[in-house]
C-alpha cells in the first residue's frame, strides 16, 4: 500500500444494539466486534473512521417506495401487529426484520452506502 492512500470506514456504536434474529443475515453486533478490533491493535491511527448521519426519509426514497418508508418509521415489534397486511407483502422475513431500531440502523446504512457511493 502507497503511504498516500486512505483508509476509512464508517461505524456508528447505536448499530451493535439492534437484534434482527437468528435467521437474518445482518449481524449488527459484528461491526461492534470489529471496532473493537481496530481499537484494540491501534488501527484507528492509521485510518478514518467516520460516523454516519441517519438519513433522511427522502434519502431511503432513493431505493424505497414512500408507503415502505413510512411503514419503517410507524412499525415495533409492539405494532408490527397492527401491520399484517403490509407484512404480508414482504416476501420473507429476511427482507424486513421487525427489531427496536430496525428503522434506525436502516437509515444509517443508507446513509453510509450514499456518502461512499459518493
Amino acid at each position: 500500500m502507497r503511504s498516500k492512500d486512505k483508509i476509512a470506514y464508517y461505524y456508528d456504536g447505536d448499530v451493535g444494539g439492534v437484534y434482527f434474529g437468528p435467521n437474518h443475515p445482518m449481524k449488527p453486533h459484528r461491526l461492534c466486534m470489529t471496532h473493537h478490533l481496530v481499537l484494540s491493535y491501534d488501527l484507528h491511527k492509521k485510518m478514518e473512521i467516520y460516523r454516519p448521519h441517519k438519513a433522511y426519509p427522502v434519502e431511503l426514497a432513493q431505493f424505497h417506495s414512500a408507503d415502505y418508508v413510512e411503514f419503517l418509521h410507524r412499525i415495533t415489534p409492539d405494532t408490527q401487529h397492527l401491520f399484517s397486511n403490509e407484512l404480508a407483502k414482504c416476501p420473507g422475513e429476511f427482507l424486513l426484520p421487525v427489531a427496536w431500531g430496525c428503522c434506525a440502523v436502516v437509515l444509517m446504512f443508507v446513509n453510509a452506502t450514499n456518502q461512499l457511493a459518493n
